[in-house]
């Protein structure tokens, strides 16, 4: 069976001879031949692409948020110095190879011009295992190596969360005894972290979740408090504990009167 003819990033399937082709709800006026002069519309063609981040954000037109803020205890935080990174090509390829080879993931990530950090949830046989200690070994050879144990990752998460930055700005006051190891953000603009001491994580995360997150409820993505949906649960059992009970009045009523001889 011949394959169907690519285009760019899109598979073009051909319909059958006389009939209009379909597509999927995901294609785009990019899967149209070049000999059409008008874009495809979105249900027309049989056309596919990836889905991006450009797509989601175009999708979603609710405004800019904080949705929540979460901590991550338990990690790890490798630092390399060195100037040789300073102008060269494929430096972070060579930092990163020897973390695919002992198999040892990576989750936050700040690098600058003479360093990087990353930090590390999940190390195979823990940091005295042969692989934690084989990584140290190989990242060694392109500088100085320094390693954090016992530290956290707060995170705030949401949504186009760079347009609230003086909001994020005003809630920094909680750092004020807090050491900041590390700071990361997504590039999707989702999230931002911060990598911290262990023991401070848990009150920092509840000092941001206070600032940031609405506590009063009633907007559109949080709602109601949790006391405005339990006094509304019990307004409507009152309500209808009254109408069942005026139910069995009238039935009672009705009951004693066709008991009553005419």
């Amino acid at each position: 069976t011949p394959q169907a003819p690519r285009q760019g990033n899109f598979a073009i399937a051909n319909g059958s001879a006389g009939a209009s082709p379909k597509t999927s709800p995901f294609a785009s006026p990019r899967s149209a031949s070049p000999s059409q002069e008008a874009p495809v519309p979105p249900m027309l063609g049989m056309g596919m692409r990836r889905f991006t981040m450009s797509d989601l954000k175009a999708l979603d037109t609710r405004p800019s948020a904080f949705c929540g803020v979460v901590s991550q205890k338990g990690c790890i935080m490798i630092t390399l110095t060195t100037l040789e990174m300073w102008g060269a090509t494929g430096f972070l390829v060579r930092c990163f190879t020897p973390f695919q080879q002992y198999s040892i993931s990576v989750d936050q990530v700040a690098t600058s011009q003479s360093g990087i950090s990353v930090t590390v949830s999940h190390v195979p046989g823990g940091i005295e295992g042969d692989a934690f200690q084989g990584l140290l070994q190989e990242l060694m050879q392109f500088g100085e190596v320094e390693v954090t144990k016992d530290v956290a990752v707060v995170t705030v998460v949401g949504r186009r969360i760079r347009e609230r930055l003086p909001d994020l700005g005003r809630a920094m006051e909680a750092f004020t005894d807090v050491e900041v190891l590390m700071v990361s953000a997504s590039s999707e603009d989702v999230a931002m972290s911060f990598v911290v001491r262990e023991d401070k994580a848990t009150l920092l995360t509840e000092v941001l979740h206070h600032e940031l997150i609405p506590i009063k409820g009633g907007d559109q993505m949080f709602g109601s408090t949790f006391q405005a949906l339990k006094e509304k649960d019990l307004n409507r059992r009152e309500s209808m504990e009254l109408a069942d009970a005026a139910a069995a009045a009238k039935d009672a009523l009705q009951a004693l009167r066709d008991g009553v001889p005419k």
